[in-house]
């Protein structure tokens, strides 16, 4: 039974041989132990794999290099040390009226796709070869959204609901219909959501707020993945356990969250 089968199996409840195996690697961690962390991946063989493309920040070496980094959307990151990630210090949208004027870049995404494209397909390539599942992308919503506005600023936002909220949940939402287009069109198992929803103990906005504002957006982005045939998979820092039923409801296939 290789990867894949073994965590189709686990997904869809049919019995696999064992538990798949998927360890998350930071960059970090793969510069200071370089070749032992090879040796280590190789005596246990990753069952599912992540394949990230162009517009991901980690698909960019420049992101964990220490400086000063403007990211694709507009928003400058400093990052302390290498290989660690950085924190935004300088949101593209300091001001909620420029969201008005705010352009999400889905012009610049079909421009770095021609470019970056190649890379993702060998990277798929060769997971297929060792037999892995590959779950491709990092779709997200709420974080991208505080690394625009800033996340102080965008909790303003949220407590106000204001029409600049809105306004940039539909732009975020409208580049992601637009960028998990290239990825159902890949040979990928799956879809992967990044949006931290808890803090240490408890959720960072109500459960309430969160199904009016974010949960119809999940909805209809999970259904797009699952009618192409994609499993969904979702990770989330923090305490989100009041949110599992919802994200059971709109179909996620496997959840990574501590809780």
């Amino acid at each position: 039974m290789d990867g894949k089968e073994r965590t189709l199996r686990t997904i869809t409840f049919q019995d696999p041989d064992r538990i798949p195996l998927n360890l998350w690697v930071h960059e970090a961690t793969r510069r200071k132990y370089g070749q032992a962390l090879e040796e280590l991946l190789k005596e246990f063989p990753q069952d599912i794999v992540r394949v990230f493309g162009p517009m991901d920040r980690v698909f960019y070496p420049e992101f964990y290099e220490p400086g000063f980094y403007k990211d694709h959307w507009g928003s400058t990151w400093q990052i302390l040390l290498e290989g660690m990630s950085g924190e935004v210090k300088i949101p593209a949208i300091p001001e909620a009226e420029l969201v008005r004027t705010y352009r999400v870049p889905i012009d610049l995404l079909k421009t770095e796709w021609k470019k970056g494209q190649d890379t993702v397909k060998r990277k798929i390539e060769a997971s297929r070869r060792a037999g892995q599942f590959i779950v491709g992308g990092q779709v997200e919503i709420f974080q991208r959204m505080q690394f625009l506005r800033g996340t102080e600023n965008l909790f303003y936002d949220l407590g106000e609901e204001s029409e600049h909220l809105i306004l940039l949940r539909n732009r975020v939402t409208e580049y992601f219909n637009h960028y998990i287009e290239y990825w159902i069109d890949l040979d990928v198992d799956g879809i992967l959501f990044t949006d931290d929803w808890g803090s240490q103990k408890g959720l960072l906005i109500s459960p309430h707020q969160w199904r009016r504002l974010f949960k119809p957006v999940y909805g209809d982005l999970f259904a797009r993945i699952k009618s192409a045939g994609k499993f969904v998979f979702f990770h989330s820092d923090g305490y989100i356990l009041d949110l599992y039923p919802d994200f059971g409801e709109l179909g996620v296939d496997a959840l990574n969250s501590q809780i």
